[in-house]
């Protein structure tokens, strides 16, 4: 009696085990990727009482007498089935369409949920889809969860998380380390594009890219390498910058400046990029979405229309700044003045013309410094460069300033800048304008400081000082009536003007660009110009927008600072905001910036698991203990059998209301069997007491 009362309380305890599993499916009908359950049961022990006993010769055996002792839970097993789809149109919920689980990641403490993987790197799979290091275990630091919930949610810094904090896991950044596993993020990146490189040249400085490369010359890039990097000149993971040579060749640059002037026939600035040590996979360059696009200039002509060597590329509108080097020291005590033909003269003889010569170390030239280009000693000091010869570790120039009377000394000059010059109209006091008693003859004098700041001032220059009172000089007479003093006389163009009582003089003065904003090592840029284009190498630039477009007060430069200068523009993937992001059925994060660029930023990857049925259940629709329940290797979605994602949707709980209801009504009857089971067991004890009576 006392073995079946115990049998039915086991069973009744058993089928309670079955009705709470019912109850928990049924209370997840609407939870998302929740995965049903059921209870799998199995025959208690037995107890034998008679053992059988075997046939021998005409006699035959015995059966055994075996009584079981009930129910017992064999398993509580997981139903891995699809759930249905539901579309959200929230793009950062995603739903696994087949098999495979999301990969979470919890930080604070360390992994487990490594698996092993095949040996065989990262690489691009079907239809070029990113194919990561298999042996990569994820971003470190951190425990890893499996789920097939996919209603995620971005945090502050654009990592995709679920609702418990915890980070989706794949190729982080997929441009510049596809097969490194981390953190997955819907933010701009640092890259929008690579392109592998094909090999190299007989210079041993062009680059020739395997496709058309779409970058520009002053696009800030990496070089990356599997192996080795290629020569001494370039290190990984360093910013260069491109010149581009033409659709599938380009230059590597460490400054901007050479990169828009480099116009030696050898590319002498150029970093040395061996051809025998390129490798024909593995190497890429890479374009940072950071950068800027450099126009080459050349010269500037009477309408202030600037010329560029090449196609420059710019839109009415568009924001430009010039690229200004930091100031070259020369050499200690080589300034030296010179006669024509470069032997050292005194400024003092008669026959001085206004020739210098110095040097400068050879690491420090740059194209900038070519014949033709104005070199800035300061305000009135401006030496046009006449040669500029190497000699063995340092670079001989020679120039001139003549064009200012008086010529400005440059005996105790030290170094200079290569800032263009910027035309503008400089007024300054005058003194003792009256005039000489020839007709039409007037004179005055100004500060010397004055003078300088002045636009070049000659014998035939008119000045303007008003309508109808235009004198052109006639003479300019240093340190009268004082020290320090310059005196100008001329004639008035219109006959009998009248210049008594002027006090002030307005002439056209050229101001040397600053570069006080934005520094980098090498240099920094002007203020801002606004661009109005005359044709695919030329335009204008002008102090507003307004003026950009209308076309009017183009700003004039010094044509012979300008040669060979660097304006640049910040491209505008730079300041770009990202309009769109979206996630592809391979997993991929795909952004769309304001501007129209488009790029991938990462990858979401899957893994799955051999024994399903080994996995943890940790709540919140998260899986662990990973490793026991055979993790596979990372796989991109929609390959090699992993499912498909489908973004902007959910995948549902997969219970099926009706054979919940089905079982619950069966295990209810079988709950009511053994209760009666159990009444019967203790009636029948009942009746065995009343046998005492």
């Amino acid at each position: 009696m006392i073995r079946s009362l115990n049998t039915g309380v086991g069973g009744i305890r058993n089928f309670q085990t079955s009705l709470d599993v019912i109850a928990n499916n049924l209370a997840n009908l609407n939870t998302v990727g929740f995965k049903g359950g059921r209870v799998d049961f199995a025959e208690a022990l037995t107890q034998t009482i008679r053992p059988s006993t075997p046939d021998e010769g005409n006699s035959s055996g015995t059966s055994s007498v075996a009584v079981s002792n009930g129910v017992a839970t064999n398993s509580v097993t997981t139903l891995f089935g699809q759930g249905a789809i539901n579309q959200t149109g929230k793009i950062t919920d995603l739903a696994l369409a087949g098999d495979g689980y999301f990969i979470v990641k919890k930080y604070g403490s360390e992994s487990i949920g490594t698996g092993s993987g095949a040996d065989e790197g990262g690489g691009l799979g079907p239809q070029g889809i990113a194919q990561p290091d298999a042996t990569d275990k994820g971003a470190p630091g951190g425990i890893s969860y499996a789920t097939r919930a996919g209603d995620f949610r971005l945090d502050k810094n654009g990592n995709l998380v679920n609702n418990m904090g915890m980070r989706v896991q794949g190729i982080s950044d997929y441009i510049n380390n596809p097969g490194e596993i981390g953190d997955i993020k819907f933010g701009r990146g640092e890259f929008m594009a690579s392109v592998d490189v094909l090999r190299g040249s007989t210079d041993n400085k062009t680059i020739v890219m395997a496709k058309a490369h779409d970058f520009k010359t002053g696009n800030i890039v990496i070089f990356k390498s599997d192996a080795d990097m290629p020569g001494n000149d370039l290190q990984e993971a360093t910013p260069y910058y491109v010149r581009i040579v033409d659709d599938n060749k380009l230059l590597l640059y460490g400054d901007l400046h050479s990169a828009t002037t480099d116009v030696t026939l050898g590319h002498d600035l150029a970093k040395n990029v061996p051809a025998d040590e390129i490798t024909i996979t593995g190497m890429r360059i890479i374009k940072k979405l950071a950068s800027y696009e450099g126009v080459h200039t050349v010269g500037i002509n009477e309408e202030n229309t600037i010329s560029s060597e090449q196609i420059h590329g710019l839109k009415d509108g568009d924001n430009v700044r010039f690229y200004v080097p930091n100031s070259i020291n020369i050499t200690a005590d080589s300034m030296i003045s010179v006669d024509e033909g470069g032997v050292q003269m005194p400024e003092t003889d008669a026959n001085f013309n206004g020739d210098w010569q110095f040097t400068i170390p050879a690491e420090d030239y740059m194209t900038s410094m070519t014949p033709g280009k104005v070199l800035n000693f300061g305000v009135g000091k401006e030496l046009v460069v006449e040669t500029a010869v190497v000699q063995g570790d340092q670079y001989l120039i020679t120039g001139s300033v003549a064009g200012r009377e008086p010529m400005p000394s440059l005996a105790t000059e030290t170094k200079f800048t290569l800032a263009p010059l910027m035309s503008l109209v400089t007024t300054v006091d005058i003194e003792n304008m009256a005039s000489t008693g020839t007709a039409d003859q007037w004179s005055f004098d100004l500060n010397v400081d004055d003078y300088s700041s002045l636009a070049p001032v000659q014998v035939g220059t008119v000045l303007n000082f008003g309508v109808g009172k235009e004198l052109r000089v006639g003479s300019i007479e240093e340190d009268i009536p004082l020290p320090g003093r310059i005196k100008l006389t001329g004639s008035v163009i219109l006959a009998d003007s009248q210049l008594t009582g002027i006090t002030r003089l307005s002439h056209e003065g050229f101001n040397p660009l600053s570069n006080l904003d934005d520094q980098d090592s090498s240099g920094g840029f002007s203020q801002t110009f606004f661009v109005s284009v005359k044709g695919e190498k030329g335009f204008t630039i002008h102090n507003s927008s307004e003026d950009a477009f209308s076309r009017t007060r183009a700003v004039k430069i010094d044509s012979g600072s300008l040669f060979n200068s660097s304006l640049v523009k910040v491209a505008v993937t730079t300041t770009a905001q990202i309009q769109n992001v979206n996630v592809d059925t391979a997993g991929r994060v795909n952004v769309m910036l304001t501007d129209g660029t488009q790029y991938t930023r990462g990858q979401i990857l899957l893994r799955r698991f051999t024994n399903q049925q080994a996995l943890d259940k940790e709540g919140g629709n998260m899986y662990s203990n990973l490793e026991n329940a055979g993790v596979s290797e990372w796989s991109s979605p929609g390959s090699d059998g992993f499912a498909r994602i489908e973004a902007g949707a959910l995948e549902l709980s997969n219970v099926d209301v009706a054979k919940e209801f089905s079982k619950l009504i069966s295990t209810q009857r079988a709950f009511q069997a053994n209760a009666r089971m159990v009444s019967a067991s203790d009636q029948i004890l009942q009746e065995l007491l009343r046998l005492k009576r």
